[in-house]
């Protein structure tokens, strides 16, 4: 190669190492970032406070203090360990959260916001159990809770009793099964044998069951009043042929009774429940004519001395599914045991109503009972062998007073 070629290619390679150190000189001196921040990104969200301090004894809804939460509910994320909580409200420094009810334990709360790069994290946080069976999975009759928070339930006429920490012994027997127990005053538990005028009742501290007086029709379920008064109610499936026997009022000695009108072969009653100074019956019409095949709540005031008002209709429920049971919060909700799905319904004051934690609790229900403080508890009884059993449900709220319960 002569002389010329060389220093050409020397120049020719000064001048590319030159542009290449320029190109990079001016791809390092820009002044941009290299990750523009995007606009409307939002802050990162901040934890600085739980409350309740764990989630137990019945508490459902627990409040995250802290800042930089959005005001878009839909904008918020609230996990415990890997479980989404559901957002009941929303504010920049609180979000109020009902916990999972399938999950039990410590874990750990994280709170993500949409366009946040990080989110807030606390924990350990405790939560009980949402959602347990109580005892083994089998059939019951009837059962009830006591004030103290023991389960009574009976099948194959024996009464088992558990306890709040989940020992159970045996309590009592009856002769015949039962269809609806109340615990009574004095501690005595009363019970309905299903169809039947007899009442009976266990003393104090278990035993058999003793008839105590007899209806003055068959019936099936009850509930007292707050002076003693015993409400029974007939109705439901007999040898596949719908019955109503009525609807009776028993004086607390059990020696009189008498019959309210406008029940009798007319409507079959599922449940009777008291509150607030009323009677509240559910019950199914008796008819062959299809559109007039429904169930129905009913009122009726108690006006003293085994008296009640006019009946007054609450609600027409015309869906065709079957109702088995009602009961009360403590704020006058209604609490139906149904067939369906998504097993009880929430009847709100205002005549609104919605599935209580649809998705998580299993039918059909044939009976509900609240224990004197946050739960719930109810009988499941399923057409799959195995899967009947009882219930509780924490709710974070209080049911209704149970007249004659210690």
């Amino acid at each position: 190669m002569s002389r010329t070629n060389i220093l050409n290619s020397k120049s020719t390679f000064c001048m590319l190492a030159l542009i290449a150190v320029g190109l990079t000189r001016c791809e390092y001196d820009q002044p941009e970032k290299l990750f523009p921040i995007p606009s409307g990104i939002q802050p990162d969200p901040v934890i600085a406070d739980i409350s309740p301090d764990s989630a137990v004894n019945g508490i459902t809804l627990v409040t995250i203090s802290g800042e930089n939460f959005s005001l878009q509910s839909d904008q918020n994320f609230v996990y415990f360990g890997t479980t989404a909580g559901i957002i009941r409200s929303t504010a920049s420094n609180q979000l109020i959260v009902q916990r999972p009810l399938t999950i039990s334990g410590d874990f750990m709360i994280k709170v993500s916001v949409r366009n946040a790069f990080q989110f807030a994290e606390t924990g350990p946080y405790n939560m009980e159990a949402g959602l347990i069976q109580i005892g083994a999975a089998t059939e019951n009759n009837s059962f009830t809770v006591d004030k103290a928070g023991n389960l009574y339930a009976e099948r194959d006429n024996t009464i088992y009793k558990t306890d709040p920490s989940g020992v159970q012994s045996q309590y009592g027997t009856i002769e015949a099964a039962s269809s609806c127990m109340r615990m009574g005053s004095g501690k005595y538990l009363y019970l309905q044998r299903r169809e039947s005028q007899n009442f009976y009742r266990i003393p104090p501290g278990g035993g058999t069951a003793v008839r105590y007086t007899r209806i003055l029709r068959r019936v099936s379920v009850f509930d007292f009043d707050s002076t003693g008064y015993i409400y029974s109610g007939s109705g439901g499936l007999v040898s596949n042929n719908l019955v109503g026997n009525g609807l009776f009022i028993t004086s607390p000695d059990g020696i009189t009774g008498n019959e309210v009108s406008g029940y009798r072969d007319l409507f079959a009653i599922s449940a009777v429940r008291v509150f607030d100074g009323f009677v509240f019956v559910l019950a199914d019409t008796i008819s062959s004519i299809p559109e007039y095949k429904f169930s129905i709540i009913f009122k009726h005031e108690i006006t003293g001395s085994g008296q009640l008002g006019e009946r007054i209709p609450v609600l027409r429920l015309t869906d065709g599914s079957v109702y088995k049971d009602l009961t009360f919060s403590a704020d006058g909700k209604i609490f139906l045991a149904t067939n369906k799905t998504n097993p009880i319904l929430v009847l709100h004051q205002d005549g609104s109503g919605e599935s209580l934690y649809p998705g998580i609790l299993q039918g059909p229900l044939v009976q509900l009972c609240w224990s004197d403080g946050y739960y719930l508890y109810y009988s499941l009884l399923s057409e799959t062998e195995g899967q009947s059993a009882l219930f509780r449900i924490c709710m974070g709220e209080s049911g209704a007073k149970y007249y004659g319960r210690d």
